[in-house]
């Protein structure tokens, strides 16, 4: 998922995994980072919206629970939401996310979500569901090179 950018910031990242006992594995990442900063731990932690928040400095480091299929974040924020955990690439992403979420500025609320929702019926089985707007330029945008092939070139005999 991502977030609305503002002109020279950094793009705002979330990752949301779906697992069990979310608040269980929330702790595990807790002792985790209490392990890696021993007695620092408040400054690793922080609380918004009445959830705990991690901050992981480890490189990457959603890539490493995916077994590398995601390229990861410099540095990682993490709670979590019902079965979710909830990871973000910086502290605004995460405060953001748990706004929007609050005041129920979700995608299945807007307008677009709804009309989208409606044409996909009761489908059973759906897994994922892409804006093909925004998520073919976003892929375009990072698959393609730098460099662009000239248009103009010919063979001539």
């Amino acid at each position: 998922m991502v977030l609305e950018q503002s002109l020279g910031e950094a793009r705002d990242r979330v990752l949301l995994l779906q697992t069990q006992e979310a608040e269980e594995q929330l702790q595990r990442l807790l002792a985790f980072v209490k392990s890696q900063n021993p007695g620092q731990e408040d400054q690793f932690t922080d609380r918004y919206r009445e959830r705990l928040i991690l901050y992981i400095e480890e490189d990457e480091f959603p890539a490493h629970l995916l077994d590398g299929n995601f390229q990861g974040f410099k540095d990682s924020y993490v709670t979590h939401v019902e079965d979710f955990l909830v990871f973000t690439n910086s502290s605004k992403a995460m405060r953001l996310y748990l706004d929007d979420l609050a005041l129920g500025q979700v995608w299945e609320n807007s307008a677009k979500g709804q009309e989208q929702w409606a044409r996909l019926g009761q489908s059973p089985g759906l897994s994922f569901y892409f804006d093909g707007t925004s998520f073919w330029n976003g892929l375009a945008q990072r698959a393609l090179p730098g460099w662009r092939p000239s248009c103009s070139s010919r063979v001539h005999a």
